[in-house]
């Protein structure tokens, strides 16, 4: 509910009546001993409100269309002897429509208070009752005789009217996002567009538009979002976009987005989710092939292969590797398939593989690759927490010409 408390001010004139009036009753004529009359007891100011109109509202506007003001008018009666009324107004709304509310001029017998619709309401209909007490302080615990007075209305707003809620989305890191339908309800016969709008990432600064990662497409009144196969790159964490929507005429709206992508059951998070290589050369050429990874808390990686689609696998661990100090050297030799691992300024490893170019890879030289484009897989074991294992694949690309 919504209250607005403004205090009425003080009509000139009614002021210089009043202290006309005051001059007089000290300056009266009096009897014998010279002396004046006694001034007559003074009674504090009261304010009675007669009547008021209009007694309802009914106005009809389109989304974005300027909206008039609205004047509600006060007949009152009033005494005072000392000083003026000077009232206090508080409006409950429960649609919390009103935005401002003029001031209104206090005369001998009306009062006219003025109030505007807020400038951001949304498209709908508000039929809540307006209610407004007119008070002696402005918590409003006194009111004035004739307070507090109800006014009925129907405001209509047409426009595009969009989920009162941000959009939620979800996923599972490298897993296929399930789409969403929302209803957007158009006034009749009206089209509108759909596209996405604001920058999309984590801290809603990013310049990555939200159309890399889902479609929308229009039936009707329904709106769906599927989420991309590129969106399955997008890494734990929660990430904050938009939706713009907009129509000939009428204001454009946005819905705001929120997309959660949570950590997968294996607990790895991959720099990028495959690894594209381009080389020229011989096979007693070393070409290294870099795949970034993050664990979650309490995984181990216990497994480490290349799969190639020529039908040969190739274990780079004969057994598990302890990735703060690599333990076997053998498993770092410079011809090995595994050439390095480090870890980044975040805590991620970076795996430094060798692949060779040369001959197809065949059982003597699995690594030796030439002429051609050659799809491998890097399969990554790990073992959570809770003692599950689970297997990652990293799709690789490699192109030697």
């Amino acid at each position: 509910m919504q209250k607005q408390s403004m205090k009425w001010p003080r009509s000139s004139a009614a002021c210089v009546l009043a202290g006309l009036a005051l001059v007089l009753q000290a300056c009266g004529g009096g009897g014998g001993g010279g002396g004046g009359n006694s001034p007559a007891a003074q009674t504090a100011p009261e304010l009675t409100i007669t009547s008021f109109s209009p007694t309802s509202i009914n106005k009809s506007y389109k989304d974005g269309q300027g909206v008039a003001e609205t004047a509600l008018s006060f007949n009152v009666a009033y005494t005072a002897t000392a000083g003026w009324p000077n009232p206090y107004v508080v409006i409950d709304d429960p649609d919390r429509v009103v935005d401002v509310a003029e001031l209104p001029d206090l005369s001998s017998s009306t009062a006219t208070l003025r109030f505007y619709l807020a400038s951001e309401m949304r498209p709908g209909s508000y039929t809540s009752p307006i209610t407004v007490h007119v008070c002696k302080d402005s918590s409003c615990t006194v009111e004035y005789g004739g307070s507090p007075i109800r006014i009925n209305k129907s405001i209509q707003i047409a426009g595009l009217k969009l989920p009162s809620s941000v959009l939620q989305l979800s996923s599972v890191y490298l897993e296929p996002a399930a789409p969403v339908t929302m209803a957007i309800q158009p006034p009749a016969g009206v089209v509108y567009a759909a596209e996405f709008g604001l920058g999309f990432g984590t801290d809603g600064s990013s310049q990555d538009r939200l159309s890399q990662y889902a479609l929308l497409s229009q039936s009707g009144s329904n709106v769906t979002i599927t989420p991309t196969e590129y969106a399955k790159r997008l890494k734990p964490g929660n990430y904050k976009g938009s939706i713009e929507f907009s129509a000939t005429g009428y204001k454009k709206r946005i819905l705001p987005v929120e997309w959660k992508v949570a950590v997968p059951a294996s607990g790895m998070v991959l720099e990028t989710s495959d690894v594209r290589m381009e080389h020229v050369g011989y096979c007693t050429e070393d070409s290294a092939m870099i795949v970034k990874f993050a664990l979650d808390a309490g995984v181990q990686v216990d497994k480490l292969a290349i799969t190639y689609d020529a039908g040969i696998n190739r274990d780079i661990l004969g057994k598990p590797l302890d990735w703060l100090t690599p333990s076997v050297a053998s498993d770092l030799t410079a011809d090995g398939p595994l050439k390095s691992v480090t870890r980044d300024a975040a805590g991620g490893y970076v795996l430094n593989l060798n692949v060779t170019t040369g001959n197809a890879p065949n059982a003597a030289s699995p690594n030796c690759l030439r002429n051609g484009t050659f799809r491998a897989n890097v399969l990554i074991g790990t073992t959570t927490a809770d003692k599950q294992k689970h297997v990652t694949n990293v799709p690789v690309v490699l192109h030697f010409f």
